[in-house]
């Protein structure tokens, strides 16, 4: 069975129509808004509306019948600055491997890239 994981967005508007589509990996979503939005999304859910090409009608998604679980809730309690699961202050996994975002960058190294500002022998 894959991991599932709990999740946090700051905001509704937006933030539902991730968490429709994270709701289908049965992820566990807490979406951060305001009071009545809060209010409103842990009494009736969400649904989302996505138009399609070739069809008359959007495809609605409606949260209560999607596998994963939304609750919402204002920013009291919410600390989005705490380390994701898996990382180290330092930086890297507890598998040993950098941990995103650190570690190698990719492309060339910085000694081999040379000036193309100015002409080649210059």
């Amino acid at each position: 069975m894959p991991a599932t994981y709990k999740i946090l967005i700051m905001g509704a508007s937006y933030g539902s129509l991730l968490a429709s589509k994270l709701l289908f990996g049965g992820h566990s979503i807490h979406l951060v808004c305001l009071p009545p939005e809060a209010e409103l999304i842990n009494a009736e859910g969400f649904r989302v509306r996505l138009p399609v090409r070739g069809r008359k009608d959007p495809v609605v998604l409606d949260s209560r019948k999607l596998p994963g679980k939304v609750t919402a809730g204002g920013t009291a309690g919410v600390s989005p600055s705490r380390r994701a699961p898996g990382s180290t202050p330092g930086g890297r996994s507890y598998t040993g491997a950098p941990a995103p975002g650190r570690g190698r960058r990719w492309g060339r190294p910085h000694r081999v890239c040379r000036d193309t500002s100015r002409p080649p022998g210059r």
